[in-house]
């Protein structure tokens, strides 16, 4: 490993690694959070979107169908999906004062919603006899 590290070293020269210092430090940071802000809003947008094509496409189903199951499936998997997201964001609170505990929340929050899917909420429904 270390021969490995110096070959890599070795490769640029003094200057080339000066470069890439000064270009790594002239990274300018309050932009970059702009950017992640901007591109966060759109990312909700776009979530909103998709939700309300769900919801649009189900109702159309009920009225195609006269069948309102897809469309209560489809709502109780958003409530579900939100109540889970605030119950990980509470329960993992504690971490969430640094950039990587701020990540693991999101990145824990993503996998557990992931779990809830149209199928579970049916077996669910099934056992309650919905």
């Amino acid at each position: 490993m270390k021969n490995t590290r110096m070959y890599c070293i070795k490769k640029f020269s003094k200057a080339d690694r000066d470069a890439i210092v000064n270009a790594l430090k002239s990274v300018d940071y309050s932009d970059w959070a702009k950017h992640l802000a901007q591109f966060s809003r759109y990312l909700k947008i776009s979530g909103w979107v998709s939700t309300g094509y769900d919801i649009y496409s189900d109702i159309r189903k009920y009225i195609d169908t006269d069948d309102w199951r897809p469309l209560f499936i489809t709502l109780e998997k958003l409530a579900t999906d939100a109540g889970v997201g605030y119950i990980v964001v509470l329960g993992f609170s504690v971490i969430a004062s640094t950039a990587l505990g701020i990540w693991g929340v999101a990145i824990i929050t993503g996998i557990i919603c992931s779990f809830v899917d149209k199928e579970e909420l049916e077996k669910l429904n099934k056992t309650l006899g919905i």
